[in-house]
């Protein structure tokens, strides 16, 4: 029983290297709180970097920030094309005039804000935030992210071994 749990674990070390070498994949360490609790600084995350990248929303996300494209950002994805994303004075998160009442990967349901925001998202056009949105340098500040300045999906966090886990099915808004 032990040989074949070392010879899986070789297998699946193997192809990650593969995936990588090919750059399928990517590797990136977080250095930022915006997306506490889910993600932690420190977190290493394994960033699937198909292109054009499959977005969804409620998935994570990596992109070049678009005020500093050598920056990464690690978001969740809320909004998608066309969408109307507003953020009145009540704090809360609405996306085509509904109230996003629970987010349950959010560290908090309501947003300060000192005036409302609203966009009306384009063609190719996606809105970012983070988790730990009292914290968190995101589309409130730079506003819509384009397609082609998205890296990849994060598909999980490989360390610390004590984290792992996978993001693939991550609970959307709405």
């Amino acid at each position: 029983m032990r040989t074949w749990v070392g010879l899986v674990v070789c297998v699946l070390v193997f192809s990650v290297l593969i995936a990588l070498e090919a750059g399928r994949f990517r590797v990136f360490r977080v250095t930022s709180e915006s997306m506490l609790p889910t993600i932690a600084v420190g977190d290493f995350l394994l960033v699937n970097a198909h292109n054009p990248p499959r977005l969804r929303r409620g998935g994570i996300v990596a992109a070049h920030n678009p005020r500093d494209y050598d920056e990464w950002l690690c978001k969740r994805l809320v909004g998608m094309p066309y969408d109307r994303i507003e953020w009145p004075l009540d704090g809360y998160l609405y996306i085509n005039g509904e109230r996003q009442d629970r987010e349950p990967y959010v560290s908090t349901d309501l947003m300060e804000t000192e005036y409302p925001v609203s966009w009306t998202l384009g063609e190719n056009e996606y809105m970012v935030l983070g988790d730990n949105r009292p914290a968190s340098y995101d589309s409130r500040d730079f506003g819509p992210v384009r397609i082609e300045n998205f890296i990849g999906v994060v598909v999980g966090r490989y360390w610390p071994i004590s984290r792992m886990r996978s993001f693939r099915g991550e609970k959307a808004t709405r």
